[in-house]
């Protein structure tokens, strides 16, 4: 549900100054203190010279300024409301702002009793109640309108008038705005229900991470365990290839001596063959020329001798 926005709670915040148009109200304005300055001025008198003093209207009669230079507790009226006045800037007169008691319910205590507002009795600073605040002050709005020209019944009639809208708007606030208690109540509760969910949150967090390094604690001890378990198998087929290696090293020098003997066999024996047709051929040949050596010095000699027989018979032919 959309609430209506209530200006009349707040006028400092839409208002720098509030200043009224005809001079005939110099006693009305509505100002709101804010809630760090209430205690301080609950306690506190502020005393006015002439320079506070408000500008006389040129046909109004002149007052006598004496009343308005009484203490607060003289110019209090006797209705029970209590006024808290604020200096003001400007020339202009301080504001007093201040509500009947009538208008405003008493708040009851734990034992039954309506809070009594009386200065005669000190109470002790933690057990005194919040100091009260009048946001209006009918008596001096009936005497600023007296003293601006209206009579007695004019200037009651637009108070109560005005005290009226007051009250109306007072209740419409009251209807459509939450009460302070109820504030703190529903955020104490939700600072609560945010603390425990925090606490919960920060519990379960705690678990879950003890958990995990648990669970990482485990992982890592299976993964040194199946990490040895890996190194002891890589060793064992080390070893293993290691041994196959020497085995068919062993195997290939074997069957590389067994080659290389083979070939020296065949070496021998293509030596051995090779030398015994060379020296069968070599025989042969020699055998053939020594034969043609011999037939041919046979057939030398006998040439010769024939030669020799032939010359002798010519020279004995000569003879």
């Amino acid at each position: 549900m959309s609430l209506s926005r209530l200006s009349f709670l707040y006028p400092p915040i839409f208002l720098k100054r509030l200043r009224l148009p005809s001079p005939t109200f110099p006693g009305l304005v509505t100002l709101s203190l804010p809630r760090s300055s209430q205690k301080s001025l609950a306690f506190l008198r502020y005393r006015h010279g002439t320079a506070v003093e408000p500008i006389p209207i040129a046909d109004a009669p002149k007052k006598d300024i004496k009343s308005n230079r009484e203490s607060p507790d003289q110019t209090r009226p006797k209705d029970g409301s209590i006024s808290i006045p604020r200096l003001a800037g400007e020339g202009t007169e301080a504001p007093i702002i201040s509500i009947d008691d009538s208008t405003v319910p008493t708040k009851p205590r734990a034992g039954g009793k309506p809070v009594e507002v009386n200065g005669s009795q000190p109470q002790p600073a933690h057990l005194a109640p919040p100091p009260l605040v009048h946001h209006f002050d009918t008596y001096g709005l009936a005497k600023g309108l007296e003293s601006s020209g209206f009579t007695k019944g004019q200037a009651v009639t637009v108070m109560k008038g005005v005290r009226g809208l007051l009250s109306n708007n007072l209740e419409v606030a009251r209807e459509n705005l939450v009460s302070k208690s109820n504030v703190e109540n529903d955020s104490y509760l939700f600072h609560a229900a945010c603390s425990e969910l925090r606490n919960g949150i920060q519990n379960e967090r705690k678990t879950q991470i003890d958990q995990l390094r648990v669970e990482g604690a485990s992982i890592q001890q299976e993964f040194d365990l199946l990490n040895q378990r890996f190194l002891e198998e890589i060793m064992s087929l080390k070893d293993e290839l290691n041994g196959l290696f020497n085995d068919r090293k062993m195997v290939t020098r074997a069957e590389q001596r067994a080659m290389e003997n083979k070939i020296q066999e065949l070496n021998y024996k293509i030596t051995i063959l090779i030398n015994s047709d060379v020296r069968s051929e070599i025989e042969k040949l020699r055998w053939t020329t020594t034969r043609r050596g011999l037939i041919a010095i046979g057939a030398l000699a006998v040439f010769v001798v024939a030669f020799i027989k032939f010359s002798k018979r010519e020279h004995s032919e000569k003879k």
